[in-house]
C-alpha cells in the first residue's frame, strides 16, 4: 500500500498493557478503511513488544529505550506515520465495527474540521457513558460536556477531547502533543491549541469506543497523580490563557490549594499538603521556560478567549465545583 492509498495510522502508545492489546488490535482488524498500526512502546517490562510480534507481526513496533510518558510516544508515533489522518490511542481501548471510516467519512466531508472525538464508554459498563468531550471556562477549569451540555449526543464542537482523529498535517504543524504533560492534560492542552490556532474539534457520536482509563475519584487518587494534575491545569493555563484571565486561573488555584491544605491539615493528610507544594514550586521553578512557550503561542493564536467561551464554552456552578472538589479534596 503506498502513501497516497493510506489514510489512517493509528498510533498506540503502551505501557505495560500488554493484556488489554489483543482486544484493541483485534478491534482495529475489523476497520474497513486503510490503515497502518505504530506501537509505541514506552519501556514496558511486561513482555509487550514480544507479544505483539508474535501474535500481531503486522504492527510497527517502535520501543522507547527508556519510559517517557504518553506524550513523547504518540509524537515518536506521528513522526513514523504516513496516513492523511492520525487516530491517536491508549492500549486499554476498544473501538467498534465502522468506527474509524464513520470518523474519517465526516473529516472527509467537513474540511474545516480538524479533528473528531467518537463517544467514549465505560470499558465494563458498556452502556455506560464516560465523555463526550471537554469544554472551555476561562477560569482554567476544564468543563465535562456530558455534564454541562443538553443535547450532548448530536454532532457539535468541542474544546478537547480523548483518542482523537487528527489530520496529519495539522498535528505537525501545531507540534503534536506537548511532552512536558507526561501524565495528565495532555489532551486537554493539544485540543486547546489546536482551536488557538484557527481549527476546529467535533464531537460525533455515531462512533463508539470503550476505554478502561484509571479511575479518578477521591478514594483512588494517589499523591502523585494529585501533583501531576495540579502542576499540569496550572501550566497549561498560565501557557493558553489571554493575560488577564492567566491571573484568573492562578488565584482560582491558588484559592483551592488553600482550602485543600486547611482539609488536608484537618485529616492528617500531610502527603497530599507536600503533594500540594510540589506543584506549585514545580510551575514557579519552570516559569522561564512556560513563559517562553506561552509567547509563542499568544503570537500565533487565532480566536480570543472570549470567541472560544462562545464557541465551545461551559458553565461552572457551585454543583459542579462540589463534584471536582470532591476527587481532589
Amino acid at each position: 500500500m503506498n502513501d497516497s492509498s493510506l489514510l489512517v495510522s493509528v498510533i498506540i502508545g503502551t505501557y505495560n498493557h500488554k493484556h488489554y492489546l489483543r482486544i484493541n488490535l483485534r478491534a482495529l482488524e475489523k476497520q474497513r478503511v486503510s490503515h497502518e498500526i505504530i506501537l509505541v512502546d514506552d519501556h514496558s517490562t511486561d513482555g509487550t513488544v514480544t507479544y505483539v510480534k508474535k501474535y500481531f507481526p503486522h504492527v510497527n513496533i517502535i520501543s522507547l529505550s527508556r519510559n517517557q510518558g504518553f506524550p513523547t510516544a504518540i509524537n515518536c508515533g506521528a513522526r513514523n506515520a504516513h496516513g492523511k489522518y492520525l487516530f491517536l490511542e491508549n492500549a486499554d481501548m476498544e473501538i467498534s465495527k465502522n468506527y474509524l471510516s464513520k470518523l474519517v467519512d465526516f473529516l472527509e466531508k467537513h474540511e474545516e474540521i480538524a479533528a473528531v472525538q467518537g463517544a467514549i464508554y465505560d470499558y465494563d459498563k458498556r452502556g455506560k457513558v464516560v465523555t463526550t468531550g471537554l469544554r472551555f471556562h476561562p477560569s482554567g477549569i476544564i468543563v465535562s460536556d456530558l455534564r454541562h451540555r443538553k443535547n450532548a449526543f448530536q454532532v457539535h464542537e468541542i474544546l478537547a477531547g480523548d483518542a482523537l482523529l487528527v489530520r496529519r498535517k495539522v498535528f505537525r504543524q501545531i507540534g503534536g502533543y506537548d511532552e512536558t504533560c507526561r501524565s495528565y492534560y495532555e489532551d486537554v492542552d493539544f485540543g486547546w491549541r489546536l482551536w488557538l490556532s484557527g481549527y476546529r474539534i467535533c464531537f460525533v457520536p455515531s462512533s463508539k469506543l470503550y476505554h478502561k482509563g484509571s479511575s479518578m475519584t477521591k478514594n483512588s487518587i494517589n499523591t502523585t497523580v494529585f501533583t501531576y494534575v495540579l502542576r499540569n491545569n496550572l501550566y497549561i493555563s498560565i501557557k493558553n490563557l489571554e493575560t488577564k484571565n492567566v491571573f484568573l486561573a492562578v488565584f482560582v488555584r491558588l484559592l483551592i490549594s488553600l482550602i485543600g491544605i486547611l482539609i488536608f491539615l484537618s485529616r492528617g493528610q500531610l502527603s497530599y499538603i507536600v503533594s500540594t507544594f510540589r506543584a506549585w514550586v514545580w510551575v514557579i521553578r519552570h516559569l522561564p521556560m512556560i513563559l517562553k512557550k506561552r509567547k509563542q503561542i499568544q503570537t500565533s493564536r487565532r480566536i480570543s478567549d472570549a470567541r472560544l467561551k462562545r464557541e465551545v464554552g461551559g458553565k461552572i456552578n457551585l454543583t459542579y465545583l462540589r463534584e471536582i472538589s470532591s476527587v481532589y479534596l
